[in-house]
């Protein structure tokens, strides 16, 4: 038998933060931006790039990117699919960049 009360579920929503690139597929210069849930977040701290090709060797890696954008020229690259992973704080940003003529 019910007796009035409310039994619920309380979920904390964080904040989240996405790998947006732009354009994909590219055929020259790319944006790299790191994408918050929370729209008045700065991100302010560095962030790490690393591009591995699609045999999972790394092709190429940049440190202490400072603000939420990063342009990357792909003009030379080969065809295909790029894996893009970005370390921003203690979290791991993963995306799939295409190159294509």
């Amino acid at each position: 038998m019910w007796n009035g009360a409310y039994v619920g579920t309380f979920i904390n929503a964080y904040d989240s933060r996405s790998l947006s690139i732009s354009p994909n597929p590219s055929i020259g210069e790319v944006t790299l931006a790191i994408e918050s849930s929370d729209e008045k977040e700065l991100i302010t701290e560095e962030w790490e790039l690393e591009i591995y090709n699609n045999s999972q060797t790394l092709k190429g890696a940049k440190t202490k990117i400072k603000g939420k954008e990063y342009k990357l020229n792909t003009s030379g690259w080969k065809d295909g699919v790029y894996m893009v992973r970005i370390t921003y704080k203690d979290e791991i940003l993963t995306g799939k960049l295409v190159v294509k003529r």
